[in-house]
């Protein structure tokens, strides 16, 4: 049962929320049925226990006196959802009072309600003039103004009004924004999954005046940074100027998807051999952290927070690294946290020197997650390298080959810089002192190569 859409639903709500979920199941409005509702029960009181609730305990728990029936507790879990997905959709609207304001309008417009409508649209427009700016301010900008406009049309009156000049600027605003947005992303997506697309921007989307949205002037130095303009690192410059000065004004999901943005950039400089973007890079994950913006829904991603270990590391911050990797492990999925954790501590101890505790933490690594397995694997190497333990490395690095070669649905992206790395450092550890020059040449025009940095330190030390 903890596999189904009812049980995912509910498995990120917190206390208050289960118990404004329940207060609304409990209503005439959700219109729930008695064993729905006692399913919810059930499945609020065994909210975040380690035991997974089957079908039949649920029946079991719901109706304590009849046979198993598979269909009769499957229509009990398909109400349960349809009540749950409904408190979501009010919830969602209850957090967009200007939206609320707006439907309202609409309907008493329609119900030809004039002074009614006047009093519902003002107050629309007072709840968005709150709001932090987005798309979604500057689409209920346009919705708001373009039912003025319509108010004004009904009216039939011939006077000067600015009801659809407003309206035209506002789509205008609106559209600017949205269209640079599609732009920045579909330009994105091309770098990363080679996917073509056609961008049709009108001029006046780049260039035009009088918007009022700082966001579009964002979103247009996005545009020439990920078109890969001459230039662009000025341009990148300039846009974190414009972040920070307009981070309180912006709302929270453009605040990080412009963050991110940011965050990749320089993940890709440096990637580039920029090793200069890598305290840039730090301070907008420290910034990113500060803000809550890295954390959705109680969870960090993965990816997250990998890269910010790994950036730590090579800035020496180890303080700071082991406050980070002890006190957000608990914010990765479940199946995570551990091998994150005993992994991230084993890579700080290794930078520290401290082998020995670098292999009790990898010992520790259970190998839930082909990344950590692959890394754990690489992490040893290097540590046996670095205690000189010349059996115990090439046994390492042989049987590390054999495993890349069985694994064959591990992506090709991601095994060839292990299975390089590997034969790398086999090689190394046979060459003779002459032959290291020619090897070196080689890990430098290799094109992909896991630790390539450290491999051509090591290569280096062995031929001074």
């Amino acid at each position: 049962m903890e596999k189904s859409k009812l049980a995912k639903s509910l498995s990120r709500l917190s206390p208050a929320q289960w118990d404004s979920l329940m207060q609304y199941a409990g209503s005439t409005a959700s219109g729930l049925p008695k064993d729905a509702l006692q399913l919810l029960q059930l499945l609020r009181e065994r909210a975040g226990t380690a035991g997974a609730l089957s079908k039949e305990e649920a029946f079991r728990a719901v109706y304590p006196r009849a046979p198993f029936n598979l269909q009769q507790i499957n229509q009990a879990m398909s109400f349960a959802l349809k009540a749950v997905e409904s408190w979501m959709a009010l919830q969602w609207q209850a957090q967009r009072p200007a939206l609320q304001h707006w439907q309202r309008a609409e309907a008493l417009l329609g119900a030809g309600l004039p002074k009614h409508f006047r009093q519902a649209l003002r107050q629309g427009e007072r709840a968005n003039a709150r709001q932090k700016d987005g798309a979604w301010k500057r689409h209920l900008d346009f919705l708001l103004a373009d039912l003025r406009e319509r108010a004004f049309q009904q009216e039939n009156t011939r006077r000067p009004d600015p009801a659809l000049q407003q309206a035209s600027d506002a789509l205008d605003e609106h559209y600017a924004l949205q269209k640079l947005k599609y732009v920045c992303a579909m330009l994105n997506r091309e770098k990363l999954m080679q996917e073509q697309f056609e961008y049709h921007l009108p001029s006046f989307v780049l260039h035009g005046a009088g918007f009022h949205s700082p966001l579009i002037g964002l979103y247009r130095n996005l545009y020439h940074i990920l078109s890969g303009e001459e230039g662009h690192e000025a341009r990148f410059r300039e846009y974190l100027q414009l972040y920070r000065a307009a981070e309180s004004q912006i709302g929270r999901s453009e605040s990080r998807a412009l963050l991110y943005y940011a965050i990749n950039y320089c993940i890709g400089q440096i990637r580039d051999g920029q090793r200069a973007w890598a305290l840039p890079l730090f301070e907008l994950y420290e910034n990113g952290l500060k803000r809550g913006l890295l954390v959705e829904g109680g969870l960090l991603s993965p990816w997250t927070y990998k890269n910010m270990v790994k950036i730590g590391l090579n800035l020496k911050r180890f303080g700071w690294v082991e406050s980070f990797v002890r006190a957000y492990s608990k914010m990765l999925p479940e199946a995570e946290k551990e091998d994150a954790l005993h992994y991230n501590l084993a890579e700080l101890y290794f930078f520290q020197a401290r082998y020995d505790e670098a292999l009790q933490q990898l010992h520790r690594v259970e190998f839930t997650d082909i990344h950590y397995n692959l890394g754990s694997r690489a992490l040893l190497a290097k540590i046996y390298y670095e205690q000189q333990q010349s059996d115990p490395l090439e046994a390492a690095l042989r049987a590390f080959l054999v495993f890349l070669r069985r694994q064959s649905k591990i992506p090709v992206a991601v095994r060839e810089p292990y299975k390089n790395f590997a034969r790398i450092l086999l090689r190394a550890l046979k060459s003779l002192p002459e032959h290291l020059p020619l090897l070196e040449k080689e890990v430098q025009s290799l094109p992909s190569l896991n630790n390539r940095d450290w491999i051509l330190q090591k290569l280096r030390g062995k031929q001074v």
